[in-house]
């Protein structure tokens, strides 16, 4: 058996106000959502993603962009770092 169909009032939907964005870093990254840093090699995808962890494990601006102190994800920049040490000539 099918689960009854679910109805939006699309009305109420476009009269809805929208909610505010959780920034965490700038207008770059927000609480909730992915963010993805895309661009050629060696673009500075990596170096923005350093700079963006340490700047909400430490609660600073890095690069001018006002960071939101918080909780980063420990083994990015473990990887990033191991694999920075190890590859680069």
């Amino acid at each position: 058996m099918t689960a009854p169909a679910h109805r939006l009032d699309v009305a109420e939907l476009m009269n809805r106000q929208p909610e505010a964005t959780p920034w965490r870093c700038g207008e770059i990254a927000a609480d909730g959502f992915v963010t993805c840093l895309t661009g050629h090699g060696g673009e500075g995808k990596t170096w923005l993603a350093m700079a963006l962890a340490v700047g909400v494990a430490c609660g600073s601006s890095p690069a001018g962009i006002t960071c939101r102190k918080g909780k980063v994800l420990r083994q990015f920049l473990f990887k990033i770092i191991h694999k920075r040490n190890y590859t680069q000539p």
